[in-house]
């Protein structure tokens, strides 16, 4: 039993000695490498909180700037910033979305449930929050009730 142990002994003292190191990145100094400084920081600046808490989110869309006519099923849509920026229809059939037009037209035979068809829009790759039908039927009542 003892002979086992021993053999291991070695590897123990190179690794405790220092032989083992952590694999380098190519952003990582090494041994007698200066370390790169950190960017200067200014106390008055505030992180963008959006930002912060998702940097690959666009912000939400303003149901307010959205038009939903349910008499004529159209969807209005305003008009967004870049020209790589797109407007996306959620609906149970298409849950991850797909591409529309400013001004949407749905089909008479297509059944709408107003909190399960959304639509987002993705700026620079970037998908925002999601916006149901129903949100911007309520932002125009409370738009009509001020």
């Amino acid at each position: 039993m003892f002979p086992t142990r021993m053999r291991f002994l070695p590897l123990l003292a190179v690794a405790v000695l220092g032989g083992c190191q952590p694999a380098r990145t190519p952003d990582t100094p090494g041994r007698g490498e200066p370390r790169p400084e950190a960017p200067p920081t200014t106390g008055t600046s505030r992180p963008d909180p959006l930002a912060v808490s998702n940097p690959r989110r666009t912000p939400k869309p303003d149901p307010t700037r959205l038009r939903y006519d349910p008499s004529t099923r159209t969807l209005e849509l305003y008009e967004l910033a870049g020209k790589d920026a797109r407007w996306m229809l959620c609906t149970p059939t298409d849950p991850r979305g797909v591409p529309v037009d400013r001004v949407h037209q749905f089909p008479a035979a297509m059944d709408l449930d107003l909190d399960r068809v959304s639509v987002f829009a993705v700026v620079a790759g970037r998908p925002s929050p999601a916006v149901t039908l129903q949100d911007i039927l309520d932002a125009k009542n409370l738009r009509a009730g001020r």
